[in-house]
Order: structure tokens, then sequence, then C-alpha cells
């Protein structure tokens, strides 16, 4: 119902192999109140506030947690510092806690974290009709198991892209290679699906292009798109 568009790209490099990726385009129109349904009685431990942004955990497609060292962390607000950071799961007490780690620093901002069992990669954008640093950032960092600690790698952040959109995901092919998809505003009133990915180091990516398939540039204006490798 929510699946408008399943392309299988393949990504061509020196030797000739292929590597696969699918970009899915997700619909939201007159169907999404098909796809919400209101819970009947809270439930769950309610936590920290995180009045002083928008909707930091709002976007569909996005992940915020993993699971790494028998510990769940996720990229969440932080309204004292005004930062979005690592934060750490407490099963004890069922809380989280601050690592003060920063993956972005806008204070309205959107990320999808991913841990590939040796990095922790994060991608963050602005949201649409956001002004002043507009760019999306990729981050990838380091875990030391003896501190239970993040650090951000050197060479990073590095920016792919310089427009505020709704949502962008990332994920890894086989090969290693990170990619990125996102949609975005086009000439002609809609919207088109763009990808990018890594070349020979996570540092160097290549420029945003449109899925060279059919439909991928006449999207609907609420049209966003997610990724698997």
């Amino acid at each position: 119902m929510f699946t408008s568009t399943q392309t299988k790209y393949p990504k061509r490099n020196s030797t000739g192999l292929s590597r696969l990726i699918i970009v899915v385009v997700l619909i939201y129109g007159v169907f999404a109140s098909q796809l919400v349904q209101a819970a009947t009685a809270d439930v769950g431990y309610k936590d920290f506030s995180t009045g002083g942004t928008y909707a930091p955990t709002g976007q569909k497609p996005q992940s915020k947690l993993w699971f790494n060292d028998g510990i769940w962390w996720g990229v969440l607000y932080n309204k004292v510092s005004k930062h979005f950071e690592i934060y750490r799961f407490n099963w004890a007490t069922d809380t989280w806690a601050t690592t003060s780690v920063m993956v972005d620093a806008r204070i309205k901002s959107s990320a999808d974290a991913l841990w590939t069992g040796s990095k922790l990669y994060t991608v963050s954008n602005a949201p649409e009709a956001a002004t002043g640093d507009v760019n999306m950032y990729v981050m990838r960092f380091s875990y030391n198991s003896t501190s239970k600690t993040y650090s951000v790698d050197g060479g990073f952040p590095v920016a792919v892209y310089n427009h505020a959109v709704e949502t962008v995901v990332m994920d890894q092919d086989t090969a290693g290679n990170v990619w990125v998809t996102f949609t975005d505003d086009n000439n002609s009133g809609g919207r088109s699906t763009y990808i990018t990915h890594t070349t020979a180091n996570d540092t160097t990516w290549i420029a945003p292009y449109i899925v060279p398939v059919s439909g991928a540039g006449t999207l609907k204006a609420d049209d966003i798109s997610t990724i698997v490798a």
C-alpha cells in the first residue's frame, strides 16, 4: 500500500563486480490515516523531556537505536546542551543517559544511525524550510569496549548534500560502501529520489544523483525514500 517503486540498481566498480542496492519510495497520502492507530492506554516508561526541538524521533524510515556490547544506544536530543548526542540505556532504571558525544549540533535535525559491528555511522539532515546550516552530514565513530565510549573518527563530519530535506537514510553494502538516499523537490513541482555513496574511503562521496529509473523524478510532494543493502 505504501511502496510505489522498488528499484534494483547495480553499483559498478573497477573489477566488473556489481553490488545490489534497493531503493524504496514510501508514499504518505490518502492512506496515511489507515497506517496509524491510536493507543488505548499509555505503555512503557516516561523519560526525559525533549523540549526545544521538534519531532526528534519522528521520521519513519530512520533508526535512532542500535545494540552493541550488550547495551542499547540511541541518538537522542539533549535539551541542556541543545545537541543531538549518543545516549546509553540503563536496564536497571529504565532510563537513558547522555554520553556527551555529539552527533549533530543543530537544534532541529533528524538522524539515521547504522552500527556495522565495528563502526557507528550516522547521517543527519536539516528539516524542510530550515535556515542556516542545511548540510547533510555523515559521521563515523569508533567504539572503545573498555571505557564503553564512542569517539569521532578523523575526517568527520563529511557534508554530502547542501539542502534541507524531509528525511535521509543510510545503509552499507557487502563491499563496505556506505549508501545514502533521500528525496528533494525538483523544478517540475514534484520530488526526485537521490542516492550517493562512498568510493575509496568513507570520507569520499560521489555527487548525489537521481536514481536512473522511470518515475524516480515524478514523486509526490510528501514522498520519502529508504534504502536496503
